[in-house]
């Protein structure tokens, strides 16, 4: 494995970890908590990857869930896009609960 692709499989372990601590507070299944790059070799063609994630919290937006990439480093720099996405969301969504319940306290 490149160096550059280690530091990208870094970052994504790294977010995924961050991703699991957020929302590990809120009902969730063992899936949100698992993404996947998958290798498809059809046709005697070169390898695409694809990214999976079945998660409740987070769904992979319709236009990506067809969509493939001509390398591993593509997918990894999508993921970690993804799972920067999924981390946002969370924390707003966070703010906007803890900024709720702050009304209910007045």
């Amino acid at each position: 494995m490149s160096y550059y692709t280690s530091c990208l499989v870094n970052e994504v372990t790294e977010l995924s970890a961050k991703y699991c601590r957020l929302i590990e507070s809120e009902y969730h299944k063992e899936e949100d908590c698992h993404w996947f790059i998958n290798v498809v070799w059809s046709y005697g063609e070169r390898p695409k990857y694809s990214i999976e994630h079945d998660g409740y919290l987070f769904e992979l937006t319709r236009n990506l869930e067809n969509t493939t990439f001509n390398s591993y480093e593509d997918a990894l720099r999508m993921l970690i896009s993804l799972l920067k996405e999924a981390i946002k969301d969370i924390e707003i969504q966070y703010s906007a609960d803890n900024y709720n319940e702050g009304d209910s306290q007045v």
